[in-house]
């Protein structure tokens, strides 16, 4: 039955009454999670740096109200636990360590640990490890000469693997990561920076899977303590995701493209390796930057989880034949998809330690970094803490040594917790939308800048996605010192509207009246639209329910051979939401927005979804997505497709 069948003309018209009221209630509702005392609100979020007038929002306009809402309001503090600080080393004493070029066994650890060896003589070597110039991104030689070394070498290698042993029994095993000068990339970078005369800013990004702006708040307390009280730090309060995980949400910050445009410009089903996209990297490269990509857990990075992809190393300094190698030897206490430690290292200080060593080396030069840390982060709401410390230490150690003088830095995320108990709150709901992004300038970008700088404290408190970071990217990249329209001239004719006038680089003002549509954001990522929670028994949340159950079936079907049907079970929570047009002071009384969450069988999966309905039209569109609100494990491996496992429930477990 639609939802407009049992609706008489009253109930129409007493429906409006409620949408007339929603921003009041709704007010209320967010000044209530704002201010509420509890025993976690000694510690907020620090101010921003301008004054803004609208307490209880961190975006207020007619279009967009986006709630400033407590990291330790009543709802979520239950989720929220202290976890002890990550040491891979207690268990696995680091035998050998690198200082510069030079590897090194540390004696002071051999007299503890060789005991284990009856003080048998020990042998150790080194072998080289890389990966071809060309070839499958799984792919990774190690040399087949093992070089001796007693107590230390000095080396001109950028990975190596360690071996120790005893009476030839291997009793010890690590790797260590380098930065060496390549003549071929200085060559290169000498001619393009020969051709630009003005100075240009270095760029040092760090990415974070899984973490929003309010948990990064909760969760490296000493890092944004630091960032805010000795760096400067800027961050960006309206910053919106625009799709579900982490590759739709930094395909368009890498490429200025939605995951979806990809096949029109660069990577389709004849394509499997994802090289031929515009990525920054190529962009920065090109005008002479020496560029670094490391991510960690390789078997879920964010080109390489069910993707092939680069057939070519991507930039000139690429982690993942390391972080592969090490991770499958020497891997350790995996408490869901990522390791914690590989061998006396976590994965977070592998890719830490290398980016501050290349930092270190190019400092005076100009480079292009970008990292991205899963390991912590995106399993667990509380295991970023874990890591507090080292991040911490990365940044105290490359500011206070000046090392950053002339780079701009950026710390980022792809969106926030998307599963367990947070998720299912009104907070971490909209917390899941609003991932981190905060700008470290340097001290003189702000001197000569200071217009930008205004420009950039006002768009703190404006709505801002992926695509305004790119084009904020790129603006660094040809910087002049003001801003620059969005590049089109290698945009494909047919998206040079939609490529253009959604991004804005955040060096001018954004708009502030700026709706989610126009910022190319999805209605069900939104965080713009005030809702209200209305009764699952509601006569018009069932049809809303069944229209939701459709529309994930219809994604199935396109494996039915493998994936069942699935059918509901119970509507755990429904949300009537305020259209924009009535946001906006015009009646919306015709059309009916609705944001569910539903549980199914087989597989007990929890899925979200935005509805609208037109009762005179009996009409049901899905806006955006549906959201997989917990874990699916590996119920979804009959298939390969990303967003199919999301959905999946294969037949075979039935029998």
């Amino acid at each position: 039955m639609e939802a407009s069948d049992s609706s008489p003309k009253s109930r129409l018209q007493s429906k409006h009454l409620v949408l007339l009221s929603l921003m009041v209630c709704s007010t209320g509702l967010f000044l209530t999670y704002r201010y509420s005392n509890d025993v976690h609100s000694s510690y907020r979020p620090h101010p921003p740096p301008k004054k803004h007038d609208h307490p209880g929002f961190l975006v207020f306009s007619n279009s967009c109200h986006i709630p400033d809402l407590d990291p330790f309001h009543y709802t979520v503090a239950k989720f929220v636990e202290a976890e002890t600080l990550l040491d891979c080393t207690e268990d696995y004493p680091p035998l050998t360590y690198s200082t510069g070029n030079v590897i090194k066994i540390d004696q002071k650890v051999l007299s503890i640990i060789g005991t284990r060896w009856q003080n048998q003589k020990l042998t150790c070597c080194y072998r080289e490890m890389y990966r071809p110039q060309m070839a499958d991104d799984n792919k990774v030689i190690f040399s087949k000469e093992c070089k001796t070394f007693e107590l230390e070498a000095t080396v001109n290698l950028e990975f190596l693997k360690v071996e120790c042993n005893v009476q030839g029994k291997i009793v010890y095993t690590n790797f260590h990561s380098f930065i060496i000068e390549k003549e071929a990339v200085k060559k290169r970078c000498e001619e393009k920076l020969s051709q630009v005369p003005d100075k240009r800013y270095s760029l040092l990004i760090l990415g974070i899977d899984a973490v929003s702006r309010l948990n990064i708040h909760r969760q490296l307390k000493d890092t944004v303590t630091y960032l805010k009280t000795e760096m400067n730090v800027t961050e960006m309060y309206g910053y919106n995701k625009v799709g579900d995980n982490t590759f739709p949400n930094l395909i368009p910050v890498l490429t200025g493209y939605s995951e979806h445009e990809l096949s029109q410009v660069c990577w389709n089903k004849s394509t499997p390796y994802i090289d031929k996209c515009p990525f920054l990297w190529e962009k920065f490269a090109n005008q002479g930057y020496r560029t670094l990509y490391a991510e960690d857990a390789p078997h879920i990075s964010t080109f390489n989880y069910l993707k092939r992809g680069f057939y070519t190393q991507p930039t000139d300094y690429y982690l993942r034949p390391f972080i592969l190698a090490a991770e499958d030897q020497l891997g350790r206490e995996k408490p869901l998809n990522c390791y914690l430690c590989v061998g006396p290292k976590s994965e977070t200080e592998m890719v830490l330690d290398w980016m501050q060593t290349f930092v270190e080396q190019f400092h005076n030069q100009t480079y292009l970094v970008f990292g991205w840390i899963n390991s912590l982060s995106h399993d667990f709401l509380n295991y970023p803490a874990k890591g507090d410390h080292f991040y911490y230490r990365f940044f105290k150690y490359l500011h206070s040594n000046g090392l950053l003088n002339s780079t701009i830095v950026i710390l980022l995320s792809d969106h926030g917790m998307r599963w367990g108990g947070i998720r299912s709150t009104y907070i971490g709901k909209l917390e899941e939308r609003l991932p981190t992004l905060m700008f470290v300038f340097p001290k003189s970008f702000h001197q000569q800048y200071p217009s930008i700088m205004e420009t950039i404290y006002y768009n703190t408190h404006r709505l801002t996605t992926p695509y305004d970071l790119h084009a904020t990217l790129e603006n660094i990249l040809n910087f002049t010192g003001s801003s620059r329209p969005v590049d089109i001239r290698s945009v494909p004719p047919q998206l040079m509207s939609n490529y253009s006038q959604r991004a804005v680089s955040l060096f001018e003002k954004v708009p502030k009246e700026r709706t989610c549509e126009e910022a190319a954001i999805d209605e069900h990522w939104c965080t713009c639209i005030q809702s209200q929670k209305i009764s699952t028994n509601s006569t018009e949340v069932l049809p809303v329910a069944m229209f939701l159950l459709e529309s994930l079936n219809n994604i199935v079907k396109a494996r039915s051979d493998v994936c069942a049907s699935l059918s509901l079970v119970v509507v755990r929570s429904a949300r009537y939401v305020a259209p924009k047009d009535h946001l906006q002071g015009v009646k919306a009384s015709h059309i009916h927005d609705y944001t569910l969450t539903i549980q199914t069988r087989p597989g007990d999966g929890v899925f979200e979804g935005t509805v609208r309905v037109v009762p005179s039209k009996k009409h049901y569109e899905l806006l955006g997505a549906i959201s997989r609100l917990n874990l699916y494990g590996n119920q979804s491996y009959c298939v390969s497709d990303a967003n199919l496992r999301k959905y999946c429930y294969c037949k075979e477990q039935l029998h």
